[in-house]
Formats: C-alpha cells, sequence, structure tokens
C-alpha cells in the first residue's frame, strides 16, 4: 500500500477508480491517497484537481473540498464530506453518509445504494435497491429494486420504481409516477402538501390521527377501503373512495390495480419484503464475488495446469518415439553396412571356396535374425537403445 500526499484545490474529481473506493473528509489542507497502485494527479488548467486510480484506494479530503466522481469500477463508500458531491457512474454498491452538500448523480448506479444524512439528493438511475434516510429532500428519475425512503424533510418525487416502495415520514410532497410492486405510505399528511402514486400491486397508506386531507383512492381490480374517513362522508363507488380527513388541507391520490387501503398508522414497520440495508447486501454481495473470482481463478489454474501436463506427456511421448526410432534406423544401417563389408571381403579373399562363403552367409543370416530379436525388445520396452546397441555389438564381435 502506497502513501501519495499532493496540494488540496477546491475541487477533485476522480476521473478513474479501478477498484473498490473510500472518501472521507478531514481537517488537513492536503489529498492524502492510500493505494495498492501509485496514485496518479495532475491539476488542469481550470485548478481543478484530477486523480487517476488503479486499484483499491482509500482518498481524503479536506472538509470544503467539491467533489467530482466520474467512474468507479467497484464498491464506494463516501463518508464526511462537507462540499457539494456528485457521482456519475459506480459499478458496485455505494454508500454515502454525514454529506453536508447536495448528491447528484446524472449516470448510473450499477449496484445497491444506501444514503443518509445528505441533503438534496438526485439520481437519475439506480440499478439496484435503493435505501434513503435523514435527506432533505429525494428525486429519482429510475430505480430498479425495492425502495426506501425514511425522514425527508423536503419532497419526494420518483418517476419510476420498479419493486416494493416504503415511504415514511416525508414533510413535503410525494410524488411517485408509477411503482411496479406495492406500495406503504405512513406518516403525516397536512398543510399545503400532495401525496399521489400510481401502483401496478396493492398500496398501504397509513396516516397518523392529526392529519388533514381531501382523499381519493382508486382500485381497478382489487377493493377500496379508507378506514380513517368519517363514513357520513364517505363516498364509494365500485372500486373508488373519496372524502375528506380532518379539515381537508393537503391531497391524497392513489391509485391502483390491487387492494388499496387507508388506515391509522400503528408504527409498524412493513416493507413488503424489502431487503436489509443497502449496506449489508453490498458486503455479502463482495463476498459472493470474491468468493466466485477466487474459485474461478483456481479452477482455471487447475486446467491450465492439467493441459500444460497433458502438453508436457505428449511432448516426451513424442520425444521418446522418436529417439526410439533414430536409434533402430542407425542399428539397421550399421548392421547393413557390416553385412556388405563381410561379403565385399569374403568376395576379395583368394582361394575362399564356395563353402566357406556359404557359411559366412548362414552366419550373417543368423546375426540378423538377432539383431531383429534385439531391436523387437526395444521397441517393447523391455531393454534400453544403449543396451541394444551393446548386445548387437557383443554379437557382431562373436
Amino acid at each position: 500500500m502506497s502513501t501519495s500526499i499532493f496540494q488540496s484545490t477546491p475541487r477533485v474529481d476522480i476521473v478513474q477508480a479501478a477498484g473498490p473506493l473510500t472518501i472521507r473528509g478531514h481537517d488537513q489542507a492536503e489529498i492524502v491517497v492510500q493505494s495498492t497502485v501509485e496514485a496518479e494527479f495532475s491539476v488542469n488548467e481550470d485548478g481543478v484537481g484530477q486523480v487517476r486510480l488503479h486499484g483499491a484506494a482509500t482518498l481524503r479530503i479536506p472538509h470544503d473540498t467539491e467533489l467530482h466522481v466520474s467512474r468507479v469500477s467497484g464498491p464506494l463508500t463516501i463518508d464526511d464530506v462537507q462540499g457539494g458531491l456528485t457521482v456519475s457512474e459506480v459499478r458496485g454498491p455505494m454508500k454515502v453518509t454525514d454529506l453536508n452538500g447536495s448528491l447528484t448523480c446524472p449516470g448510473s448506479l450499477y449496484g445497491p445504494v444506501r444514503i443518509s444524512l445528505a441533503s438534496a439528493v438526485s439520481l437519475h438511475q439506480c440499478l439496484g435497491p435503493l435505501s434513503v434516510s435523514e435527506i432533505a429532500e429525494l428525486s429519482v428519475d429510475e430505480v430498479s429494486g425495492p425502495l426506501r425512503v425514511r425522514e425527508c424533510s423536503g419532497s419526494v418525487a420518483v418517476r419510476r420504481a420498479v419493486g416494493n416502495a416504503s415511504i415514511s415520514d416525508v414533510c413535503g410532497s410525494v410524488h411517485l409516477d408509477w411503482v411496479s410492486g406495492n406500495l406503504r405510505l405512513s406518516g403525516h399528511l397536512g398543510g399545503e402538501r400532495e401525496w399521489k402514486a400510481e401502483v401496478q400491486g396493492n398500496a398501504s397508506i397509513a396516516l397518523d390521527e392529526e392529519s388533514s386531507a381531501e382523499v381519493i383512492l382508486v382500485s381497478r381490480d382489487g377493493n377500496a377501503d379508507a378506514a380513517l374517513l368519517d363514513p357520513a362522508a364517505d363516498e364509494q363507488s365500485g372500486g373508488r373512495v373519496s372524502g375528506v380527513l380532518g379539515s381537508g388541507e393537503a391531497n391524497l391520490e392513489i391509485s391502483a390495480n390491487g387492494n388499496v387501503s387507508l388506515g391509522p398508522d400503528l408504527g409498524l414497520d412493513l416493507d413488503f419484503g424489502l431487503p436489509v440495508l443497502a449496506e449489508e447486501i453490498g458486503e455479502g454481495m463482495e463476498r459472493m464475488m470474491g468468493a466466485l473470482d477466487t474459485g474461478l481463478r483456481n479452477v482455471g489454474a487447475e486446467i491450465s495446469q492439467s493441459l500444460q501436463l497433458d502438453d508436457e506427456i505428449r511432448d516426451l511421448g513424442g520425444r521418446i518415439r522418436e529417439r526410439v526410432q533414430r536409434d533402430i534406423d542407425r542399428f539397421v544401417r550399421r548392421h547393413g553396412r557390416r553385412a556388405k563389408r563381410v561379403a565385399r571381403q569374403s568376395i576379395r579373399t583368394p582361394g575362399q571356396t564356395t563353402t566357406a562363403r556359404e557359411s559366412a552367409d548362414k552366419g550373417s543370416a543368423g546375426s540378423e535374425d538377432h539383431v531383429q530379436m534385439i531391436l523387437g525388445m526395444v521397441a517393447e520396452g523391455k531393454i534400453s537403445p544403449s543396451e541394444a546397441e551393446e548386445l548387437i555389438l557383443a554379437l557382431r564381435k562373436d
């Protein structure tokens, strides 16, 4: 792990982070980077500090620094940053806590996201569960996973939520343009606020006894029930219920394909099977992906080693066959040359009779049979080529 210290700039851009990244604010006047691979830092013509990280890293920046994160290829954790924060793309779980400024994410977040203790939060696309708590306001274009919002002092606006949604303790207006699953909406509703939602599943609204609103509940394929409304003032027609709660200051309008109910807030935490905190999901995913990655590396190494061993065996067998074949060819050629020399000497020797020559031919034929037998033993692996050569030489001397 290397440590790099850079001069502070009013704004810092994380141009690239190829691994898990943790960013924390501190009271010092410099930028401190601890990373597995040495970080790259430069200042452009606009005085913006640009950081490139090629491995896992922890970045500490002055509290009042404006921070932009372009792309992180792994989990991202941001804590105690007091300036504005912009995050374009994160390919892993993201956790943001204790953010004094606003958070803007114009790109895609590819993992579970948890945000707490922040001011205005604006997200374009969250491809996973989103858990938000103790914020000033929330705006989301799309969340592809369960949505949970708790304790928002301003408004909540979600254009598209795939999955279930749980919204509680919102002091401002709530607009949910489309929720594919079930909705639970709870808290206090009053003043000049409006809570509106379009739900494909069931909708459950739980309000405290001091809430005040004009109510319209519509159930297209199920039942609409409003236990909080005065029965004498209710208007019920098929799957539609309308009426006035309290003095009718705010507006509540919920439309769903399934059942719609309006009842008192009993303080129950019913989240329709929403997952645990995104941080825990992220940690579980990290462990699972780490184990999978390690397993794949081990299997790959075993396969590679096995293939390499097979190649070595094939190469060894080929080399053995080539050597045996070369030795056999050499022995055959050597025996042939010796036989020819014996024949020539028999012809050139004066006074040699035909009987002598026939005897030599018979001896040569007998020697040839022994040589073939020896070469066969080599081919069968009973003796080595060097041992065969010694036997053939001894045969020639006899």
